[in-house]
């Protein structure tokens, strides 16, 4: 791997042209001292406070990153970046595979957050670099159900992303497919990949390589994790070790092995059941038996559950009682009343966590109130979508308890896609959305536009004219960029063949006009002196009207006149007569 990364790095260098040396050394220094600072505020002590959550945890991590180290600046790394690329936003992606993770590998946490810095490093501004860490939790064995990994594709498919950073490439996706989707979207829109190891050009081959490795060594570990895992649970199933669920009466201690269940009320409940079947021989007269006396058979939960938590406690308040009431010269009693007092409080703390255990899993149950609420929320989607308090998150559940499935129908020759919707409940819809094209050829209605450019040229309208015409009456260019302009509107005229050079079509000229050029070759002037004589309106002047090439009329006897004004400004006087300064009267305009 060392050795491709390092073919790919000469075979760069070789290709890349010599960049500027000082900002190379700015960003490394601005690396350096991020670098020190960082890990000067390694060894602090982290928090001992509860997490109620993994959102908590994440954020908790978040703020742990400034403490982590970023990975080392290198300057050939630094040489793929330019200034497309930082004009467009830096892409922290975070990801733990499992909430587990989350909670527990901090450290990780905290160093994937401090690629914020490592991209500020390289040269982003803080407020241009953006953390994705929505998939916390997630595993990156597919981008289904992955909500950050398809916001990252959408960035980079807007071409709002100039740079993805992971602290690995397994951090991005853990599928073959997944990863090649990535790096060849981020190809084609021109977006960097970056790890702790440098920096990728998805366009470049040796890079491709590169990439390519990394995605390949990212699905296989998963594969073998995942293998390793599934033997381990065999084995355990072939030794008679793998237990999901024991049957009533019976219960997994914490060291894995089966027991009965510690309830003496449980347990003879079960042993009357067998001893009543050995008896009567007969399931049916078993449960016949049981429903005429009333015998209950016990149901434990499995996590706890609340009635046993109260009788843990009441068996712990009578034994403290019965320890208190004893006399302290009976010193054998009073031992083994005290020793029966710790091992029920022993007891009772297994079931206070295994009730703690079960409240987390358990949804919570809503009251009355609470559930008409709901409801009237749920009459009413745009309110509730609008509200102050509705978070994106919360938004995206909603789509989910609405949307069944959305189907999206893309050609190549427009830009309108066809949206259908299945909605819960069966309904479809359908919807027409604009997508940003490349070409005017992509465009639905652009031979409507080019008629309209054609009819507006024709009527006598200049280029910037028709490009407010079009703005106006709400025509755009493809990428729905901006609107439409002066040049802009010069190619789409040219597509038609309705302008050329304009200074080559003489029958543009009225009588006694000449180009502005040609008129100051005449008078053996500077075409610019002459410019500015037209801008003061000393001479008549008009432009064409769509290249904007300056028209000017002189007759012989405005020939003269600009002659003389000529020579009295090589003289050097500054203060001209009116007369001189004052142009003819056109014939044609009287």
């Amino acid at each position: 791997m060392k050795t491709a990364e390092k073919t790919a790095r000469d075979s760069k260098a070789s290709a890349t042209s010599t960049t500027d040396k000082s900002a190379l050394t700015s960003a490394a220094s601005k690396a350096t001292s991020i670098s020190e600072a960082s890990k000067a505020s390694a060894t602090s002590t982290a928090g001992k406070s509860t997490l109620n959550s993994v959102a908590s945890k994440s954020a908790a991590s978040a703020s742990a990153s400034k403490s982590a180290s970023i990975p080392e600046l290198r300057p050939f790394s630094c040489m793929k970046i330019g200034p497309s690329h930082l004009e467009r936003l830096a892409i922290v992606y975070v990801r733990q595979s499992s909430p587990q993770q989350v909670l527990q590998n901090r450290e990780s946490t905290a160093r994937q957050y401090a690629l914020a810095q490592y991209a500020q490093a390289l040269g982003w501004p803080a407020e241009r670099v953006l953390v994705i860490d929505e998939d916390q939790g997630q595993s990156g064995k597919t981008a289904d159900n992955r909500a950050g990994f398809q916001r990252l594709l959408a960035e980079v498919t807007m071409e709002h992303a100039g740079i993805v950073l992971g602290l690995e490439m397994s951090r991005l996706a853990r599928s073959s497919k997944d990863w090649h989707h990535l790096f060849e979207l981020c190809g084609i829109f021109g977006t960097l990949l970056a790890d702790q190891e440098g920096v990728y050009e998805a366009n470049d081959p040796n890079d491709r390589l590169i990439l390519g490795l990394k995605g390949i060594m990212s699905e296989v570990e998963l594969q073998t994790m995942r293998n390793r895992l599934d033997r381990g649970r065999l084995n355990k199933a072939q030794r008679g070790a793998m237990f999901h669920g024991v049957p009533t009466g019976y219960v997994i201690l914490p060291t894995g092995e089966v027991d009965f269940d510690p309830d003496e009320q449980a347990r003879e409940v079960v042993h009357l059941i067998f001893d009543k079947f050995d008896e009567l021989a007969s399931i049916y007269g078993l449960f016949h038996w049981l429903i005429r006396h009333d015998i209950r058979v016990p149901v434990r939960a499995r996590t706890g559950a609340k009635k046993r938590l109260k009788r843990a406690r009441y068996d712990v308040e009578l034994a403290e009682r019965r320890y208190q009431s004893v006399d302290p010269e009976n010193r054998l009693v009073a031992a083994t009343l005290e020793k029966r007092w710790e091992e029920l409080l022993l007891d009772e703390r297994q079931v206070q966590d295994e009730y703690d255990r079960f409240l987390r899993q358990t949804p919570a149950q809503l009251s009355d109130d609470e559930r008409a609420h709901i409801e009237a929320l749920a009459s009413n989607i745009p309110t509730l979508w609008n509200a102050a308090g509705t978070t994106n998150a919360d938004r995206k559940q909603i789509i989910r308890c609405v949307v069944q499935r959305v189907a999206v129908h893309v050609r190549c020759d427009r830009e309108f896609v066809d949206v259908t919707i299945r909605w819960a409940g069966g309904y479809e819809s359908q919807h027409e959305i604009i997508r940003p094209v490349a070409t005017y050829a992509q465009l639905r209605d652009f031979e409507q536009l080019m008629n309209r450019v054609v009819e507006l040229r024709e009527a006598g309208h200049t280029a910037p004219r028709i490009a407010e015409r079009l703005n106006a009456e709400g025509f755009y260019p493809p990428k729905r960029r901006g609107q439409f302009t002066t040049p802009v509107v010069y190619q789409l005229l040219k597509r038609r063949a309705l302008i050329g050079n304009e200074r080559s079509h003489s029958e543009l000229l009225a009588a006694g006009e000449w180009w502005l050029t040609d008129l100051a070759r005449e008078l053996k002037m500077s075409h610019l002196k002459l410019r500015d004589w037209a801008s003061r309106g000393w001479v008549h002047s008009r432009k064409t009207p769509v290249q904007g090439y300056r028209i000017l009329w002189a007759d012989p006897d405005e020939v003269t006149r600009l002659r003389e004004l000529l020579a009295q400004s090589r003289r050097g006087v500054n203060a001209y007569t009116s007369e001189l300064k004052t142009p003819k009267k056109r014939a044609d305009q009287s």
